[in-house]
Formats: C-alpha cells, structure tokens, sequence
C-alpha cells in the first residue's frame, strides 16, 4: 500500500486511491447467456409502463457562494436521484438535497467529484426542491473554474422487473446460398504498431473516424479504478493524445467499465461508460475534448451492461437533423435501443444527454432476447440500424428501418441466420456487423466448438443471408475476437487474434507462464472482395508484425485468472480514403499487459529512420478546460534517428525545436525526452516477450540533463495491482554518461546488450515502434503531462540476428555537453569537437553521382576512400563537413552529419536511392527543416 501513497504524493492527485481496486475489468458478469424469453399474453401487444423516470441537467457555480438549483416535484413521485459534476474533476465539492421545507434529505462529499445522492420515500413531498452545491470545507485547494453540471431524476410509481420485449426468435432469414470463396494470400501493406498512450493501458479498444478528419478512440480501465479513457487523433492517426488535463478520464467519475464514443458532423464528441452494472453515463464535449457535459444515469433502469452508440448525420450539414442512437443490455430483460437528438453546442441541455425509448411499441423494454450483442450500426444508404446478438448455436440480428429524422416509433424486428457450422457458441464474445458503402451486410463470429471465423452476408436488408463461410487459413488455427467493416460496394475487412496451436484458447497456460511463448498470438485480416456474390475472393494476412498476446485469452469474464486483460474484442474500421485501420491491445511487452496500438494501412513507402517530425505540436497540456496550453518548443521534436556508430552500439539523437531553455512544463518540475521501442528478448522466468526498451534524458528545474536508460519489470517499471500492470513508468535504471547535447540535439549512446540492465538480451536484428516522446514529471512513479510524440518506425540492426555484446559506452559522444558532474548547464549550445573523423564507411559499398533538381544541383562521394557532399540552389549553400552515420540497404543508403549551409554549422540527413532507369532518388534535410530534393531530373547515383 505504500507504493499507492507514493504515487499520490508525487502526482499530486487522488489517482492512487481509484487504483487501488483489484479488477482490471470487472464491467461483465461470469459469461454471457441468453435469458429464456416466458411469454406472458400476447408478445405484440402494448404494455403500459408502470413507471416513469424525469430527468433534467442543470449548472451553476459553487465559489465564493455555493450555488442551488430549484426543482419542481409533483405528488407521487418515489424516488429522486441527483449527480453533480464539477468541471474540474479534482476540485472537492458538496452536494445537499434541501425538501419543500429547506430540510436536508440527502447529502453527499466524496473526495472529489461527482457527488451523487439518492433519495427514496413512499410520500415524497410535492413542492420545489433544491439542490445546493458547494465547496468542500476540507478541500485541499480547488481551483477555477469553479463551475459545475448536474443531473436531476425523479421516479414516479413502482419500479417493477422491465417488460420483456420481442419473442425469443424472429424468422429464419431465406438461405441466399452456398458462398464458394477463392482464398489467397492477403498482399496489403501495415504500418509499424504506433503508441496510442505510452503509459495507460486498456482492454477492448474501438475506434471512430470523425466527419472533421480527427481519429477518436476509447476504451476502459476497469470498474476498480472508476477510469476509461479516450484519445484523439489530428494527423491521421500518427500521434495521439488523452483528452484530460491531469492524465485522468475525460469526464468525472464513475465509470471505468464497457465504452463508447462517436462524433457528428458538427464535430460534437458522445462518450459512454458503463457503471459497474449498475448504470451508464453519456457525455457530450463540444470543444473537440476539452471538456465534457455528462448524465451519470443515461439508462432508464439499473442492472445494464454493454453499451453501444450509432450516429445519424442526417441529411443535411446541419446540426438539428442529427440522431444518436444508444443500447444497453438490461438484466435480465435484454438490449434496448434508446435515442437522442444531436447536440447543437454548449448550451443544449439535451442533446446527447437525455434518452428516449426509439422503439414503436409502447412499453417496449427490449428489442431481443439474444446476449451478448455486438457494437450497434447505422447504415446511411439504406437507413438501417443493426445490431447482431448471440442467440444459442447461432447469430440474430435486430434492425429496424430509420426514416430521416426519425428518432422514436422505429418498429424493430430480428431475424435469424442459419446454425452456426460447428453447432458451438457464436458469441465469443462479441459478433460483429459491419455494412459496406452499398448497403451490404456481413454478420462475422468465432465458433466455440472449433474455434473458426465466419461470416455470412445480406444483400437485401435482412431478407436472405448466405450460408456461414469459413474465414481462416493457415496457420490461423485457434481464434478469437472477430470484428468487420464494411468498404466499397462488396468489400469487407475482417480482423481477429489468431494462433497456430489448435485447441480452446481458455485451456492454454497463463500469458506469463514459463511456457507462454509457444503460444504466440497474431493480429490477423481478411479482406474480402466481391462478398456481395457467391463467389467472393478471401486474402488473408497479419497486421502485426510481431506476436501480440502469448498463452491463454480467457472467455469466462471475471472468473479468468488469467488471459483476460484483452477484454472481449478490439476494432477495425475504413478511413474516408478506403484504407484499414485497427486498433488493438499489444501484450507481447514484459507486461504481459493491454498497451494500446494503432496500425493502418500503407500506400506509400514506410516509415523510416531517420524520422522528421512536424514542429508546433507539443502543446503542455494538449486538453484542458480553456484549451490547449503552449507549445514549448524544448519539447517539440523535430527529428529521431537511430545510427550504430560501432559494433553492438546503439546512437539515439532526438532533435528539439529549441533547447537553449529546458525548462519544464506548468505544473510538473521535471521535463524528459525518451526514445522507446521492442525488441525480441524475455522475460524473467525465461518466457519470450518483446521488451520495451528505451533510453533517455531528463532535466529538473531547468538544469543539466541526466542521460539514463532501462526496460522495466513489474512491478519496478510500472503501477501493479493483483491483475498486473495498470500503468508503466520509464524510471531511470541506468545511470549513463555516454550522452550529451550539440546545439538542438541529444545524443545518446548504449550497448544493445549490456546498456538496459541484466538478463534482459536483446535476441532478434529488429527494434520495433521506435518512438521519441516528450514529458513532465514529478518522478519516475507519476502519470505524465504528454508533450510531443514522434511517428513510430522500424529499425533494422545492421547485421543478422541479435546484435554483438559490447561493454556500455562511458565517454559522451563528441560535441555537445554531457551529463554527470561536469561541464556547464543544460541549454547551452556546443559545437562539434574539430577533432572527430568520419565514420567508416564499408569497403563493399559506397553511393556517388551528380546531377540536378528543378532548381538545385549535387555533387556526392560517400565511399571508403573519400567523403563529399555539396548541394546548391539559389540562395543556398550547403556542404558536409562531418559524416556521423551511414547506413546501406539495397541500392540504398541512409546517411549523416554536420554541414554549413549559408556558413551556419547544421545537422544533416540524407537518403539515396539508386532506382536504375525509374529515376534516382536523393533527398537532404537539416536541423528538422524541409525535406529537399527528390527525384534526379538529370544525372544519377550509383548505390553498391
């Protein structure tokens, strides 16, 4: 328990007291069964409601008077139930509920907010009630703004079990036929993993492409800790960010089970979390994350669990003809499907906030009996909403037609497709539907009997679905997890977890037992084309490029003692450009834990080292309730780069916008820059993993940079509870001398294998996701304020196989000014010691030409004998005088140094490509500038 308190302290936050909890993911119960369906009378007849609920939202501000809020009660009312939020989760307030007499009824101080009161009488008095909020009078120290929401329910009659809704099964859909697929291997190139959080981890991720371009993304932390998380993309998913200023959920607590989020065409955000199974909450952000409205009680009744949404833009651009639908699954009724207009920006207190029941029928509670049911979809060319439930040995889907601006009185029916081939559970867990741009509808799941993927489609809404056709091949043996998304007219991504050893997945060892690792896992996809025939064409592939999960995934919810930290699926979807993209859990680390990460799909070449990055993008903090704090130009890259200056080496420069100041972010005392990867390697007990690594440098108040390095192991490199890890720390292990920093840039140097600790080998020729990130810090043990992150690539060690054992580096790189005792302070620009030589360049290779740009001429000899490189254009001179790093490939070489351009000292990249009668290739940049160069209009280079 100690550790907890520490890390409260460090932090200067409550966050160690909602991690002190066992659960990860404690949002489902034992395992998912359809409840049998009792018919009690007609089942299409309308039933009254026997109750009603009365919600309300309301505001106001609780300092320097608190502030109170009247509402109307009328007789007969029976229970009455209040949350309130502050706008600044951290700041401490009281909530009071005063009856028609001022007497208080109810009252409620946590440590922070939300407060929630809840009332129950059978005499109710009838009369104006008010809610008073106030500043707690033990607060620690709240801070503006000192603003609050609020949401104000009253329930009238006797809350009874809900109604049952539809009959146990709908009609059997018409067999549409026997699909005969052609099946090859899949040709589509991934992405490197890139790191949506580096430190949080997070179980059953999904994914929402926004009308604006920006890429959102949610999942949650577990119950225990009250905490789900969402993050958001603006560069197409290169980097992502949290949307909160302190590192905690968007919105207030509670929360931290099953997620969702969705955004309109008005750039309006729609977050939801599951309470336990108790209740849901939405909120609304009409700021692109700033900040976030909620109701704390979006469902109709307790006893809910899996919630989904589904947004309708409607026909016009404009905000008043949106609809966003919303399910949950009541126990033990069943799914329901409620809906809500669009918010129309701040000030509504409805839109996405308060429900009404979409369906037709009065009294109507649930729209299926089948559990559990996968993420709900709305198709805007046919004006469907879909939803498939696992229902006995096999899949039902509800639909309902959705006519413009409709959003009540939808009249919902199911239909059910054949028996699932194995005649096994068809929800584990989750199915999937996804609709392609036509209209189209494909329904995929795992079969529990033999462990196979399926899918079956519809071509004409609902009426008929072809026979299930088997999915997997290869070596995808075992699977789970199975997802799709619908693209052009006949074209479907589905993806899954794959394995090659046949059997349960439940039955495998623990995912860190001694044997996991001959168990390895893989991200799998399979597109398939002309899905809308009976003759589609299936390609399947990996996304990842490395295992991402070992040993067991466990179906059984919260009864696993193991495997379960994937949760219950991951997310696919095509971006507006026709691209796939998915978002999923890596547990391959030393972990054993849910790191989030984002592959797509390429057209283009891969990224490569060195990596530029785009400067202006390190605001401190990047979310926050008056918006975006500064960019600090000390923590905005502009480069990464990776070099091997000698056998078994490894030289990390991370290039700043401006380091002549390094000091720290507002509010966090330290600042550091780190480069972290994977790389092959083990765990303690021997098991295979792939490590994260990383190296880095860290200034306090400003000062001189300490150079470090390490890779971690639970519980020493992250925040464990009973369920593992929760959040990782890159603390300083090693202490390194062998950094230093020239001008914009840190340069560090470390042995492959001697320079992150012992008995933690790097055995494989490939670093995996190598990406630079930015930070403040209390400490090691905090949760960082996130600066700048760099696009993620992979690098690959010169050589085959793990990488030489050499002694770690003591002497700092030339130039620059090192860490340790000595030297003067941190940012201050060095230059280049004049006694350095070039690097070697291998015997067998060298790259030489000249030639000329559009407006830019070259002249280059990079070989053993003899190092130059001149480039003029108008205005511009530049040529080499140092050659740090050189790196060949294939009539390729990556190459580096110092140069004067216009007489001012520069670092510089470079690549040369020798592509042979198609045009030769060579492109320069310097101190994270533009890219020159490209294409040769005349001359060549030769690359041996």
């Amino acid at each position: 328990m100690r550790r907890w308190v520490v890390l409260l302290v460090v932090s200067g936050m409550a966050f160690a007291a909602v991690l002190s909890g066992s659960e990860f993911f404690g949002e489902h119960v034992g395992h998912y069964e359809a409840e049998a369906y009792q018919p009690g009378g007609d089942p299409d007849a309308a039933v009254e409601e026997q109750f009603d609920v009365t919600p309300g939202t309301f505001s106001g501000t609780f300092s320097p008077a608190c502030g109170t809020n009247g509402f109307s009660v009328s007789a007969g009312t029976t229970t009455i139930d209040v949350t309130v939020t502050a706008t600044l989760p951290t700041n401490d307030i009281t909530l009071t509920l005063l009856d028609p007499s001022g007497q208080q009824a109810a009252f409620s101080d946590q440590l922070t907010s939300p407060e929630v009161v809840h009332y129950s009488s059978a005499s109710i008095a009838a009369g104006t009630w008010t809610v008073q909020v106030c500043a707690a009078g033990n607060a620690a120290a709240n801070m503006a703004p000192y603003t609050y929401t609020g949401v104000f329910a009253t329930t009238s009659g006797t809350p009874t079990v809900p109604l049952p809704g539809l009959p146990v099964t709908g009609p059997t859909a018409i067999d549409a036929g026997t699909p005969k697929g052609s099946f090859v291997p899949g040709n589509l190139r991934f992405s490197p993993e890139t790191i949506v959080d580096p430190q949080r981890t997070e179980g059953e991720p999904v994914n929402f492409f926004a009308p604006d371009g920006s890429y959102w993304e949610s999942g949650p932390f577990g119950t225990s800790t009250q905490q789900s998380w969402v993050h958001r993309s603006t560069d197409g998913g290169l980097e992502f960010h949290e949307t909160s200023p302190i590192g905690l959920r968007p919105d207030a607590p509670p929360g931290g089970g099953d997620t969702d989020v969705v955004v309109d065409d008005q750039g309006y955000a729609y977050f939801t979390d599951l309470e336990g199974l108790t209740n849901v909450s939405t909120a609304v952000s009409n700021d692109r994350g700033n900040t976030w409205r909620k109701n704390a009680l979006a469902a109709q009744e307790v006893g809910v669990d899996r919630e989904w949404y589904a947004m309708d833009d409607g026909a016009t651009d404009k905000a008043d003809d949106n609809t966003l639908f919303f399910t949950y699954r009541q126990i033990p009724a069943g799914p329901q499907i409620l809906s809500s207009p669009g918010s129309t920006g701040p000030t509504d207190p409805v839109g996405g906030l308060v429900w009404t029941n979409a369906a037709s029928a009065a009294g109507q509670l649930s729209v299926s009996s089948g559990a559990p049911c996968g993420k709900l979809v709305f198709d805007p060319v046919k004006r469907n909403l879909y939803m498939p439930c696992g229902q006995g040995d096999h899949i039902e889907v509800v639909y309902g037609h959705v006519a413009p601006g409709q959003r009540t009185g939808i009249d919902f029916h199911t239909v059910e497709l054949q028996p699932s081939p194995a005649k096994g559970d068809p929800s584990m867990v989750f199915p999937w539907l996804g609709v392609d741009k036509a209209g189209n509808v494909m329904v995929v799941w795992v079969d529990g009997n033999d462990h196979n993927v399926y899918e079956s489609v519809s071509t004409d809404a609902m009426k008929s679905f072809t026979t299930p056709l088997k999915v997997n091949t290869g070596d995808a043996v075992t699977n789970e997890f199975p997802e799709v998304a619908g693209g052009d007219a006949g074209t479907f991504a589905i993806s899954w977890y794959g394995t090659s050893v046949a059997g349960s997945s439940d039955d495998m060892p623990a995912n860190d037992a001694a044997d996991s690792g001959k168990y390895p896992w893989y991200g799998y996809v399979a597109v398939v084309s002309k899905a809308d025939t009976l003759s589609p064409t299936v390609a399947q592939q990996r996304f990842t490029a490395h295992p991402m999960h070992y040993g067991m995934v466990c179906n059984q919810g919260t009864t696993c003692t193991s495997g379960r930290t994937l949760a219950d699926y991951f997310d696919v979807d095509f971006d507006q450009k026709g691209a796939i993209w998915f978002i999923f859990d890596d547990e391959s680390s030393q972990y054993r834990q849910a790191h989030l990460m984002e592959v797509r799909q390429l057209d283009g070449p891969a990224p490569s080292n060195p990596m530029s990055d785009p400067t202006g993008d390190a605001q401190m903090p990047h979310y926050s309730p008056t918006g975006p704090g500064a960019n600090l130009p000390q923590a905005d890259f502009t480069k990464v780069a990776l070099s091997e200056p000698g056998k078994g080496l490894l030289r990390v420069q991370m290039s700043l916008a401006d380091l002549s100041s390094l000091a720290p972010p507002p509010g966090k005392p330290q600042l550091v820059w780190l480069v972290r990867f994977q790389a092959k390697s083990v765990l303690p007990n021997g098991a295979e993993a792939y490590r994260i690594f990383y190296v880095g440098a860290r200034s306090t108040a400003g000062g001189k940079p300490v150079f470090f390095s390490g890779s971690g192991d639970n519980p020493t490199g992250c925040l464990g509870t009973s369920s593992g890890c929760k959040i990782v720390f890159y603390p300083a292990e090693q202490t390194l001398t062998s950094g230093s920093i020239d001008g914009n840039t840190i340069t560090v140097d470390v042995s492959l294998q001697n320079g992150f600790g012992s008995g933690r080998p790097i055995d494989g020729s490939t670093l995996y996701s190598v990406t630079a990130l930015s930070y403040g810090e209390n400490g090691d043990a905090d949760i960082y304020l996130e600066g700048d992150a760099t696009h993620s690539f992979d690098y690959s060690l010169g050589g085959n196989g793990a990488p030489a054992a050499v002694p770690q580096p003591t002497a700092r790189p030339s130039g620059g000014s090192g860490g340790g005792s000595g030297g003067s302070g941190g940012g201050v620009q060095q230059t280049l010691d004049k006694g350095v030589q070039n690097v070697a360049v291998p015997k067998k290779h060298s790259a030489i030409g000249r030639g000329a740009f559009r407006k830019a001429t070259f002249r280059m000899n990079l070989s053993s004998v003899r190092f130059f490189f001149t480039w003029t254009q108008r205005g511009l001179s530049f040529h080499a005088l140092q050659l740090t790093s050189v790196r060949f490939g294939a009539h390729a070489a990556s190459f580096g140094g110092t140069a004067l351009v216009n007489g001012k000292r520069v670092r510089f990249a470079g690549i040369a490509v020798d592509r042979g009668a198609r045009g030769d290739v060579l492109k320069v940049a310097w101190n994270g500038g533009p890219t020159h160069g490209g294409t040769l209009r005349a001359g060549g280079l030769t690359v041996t």
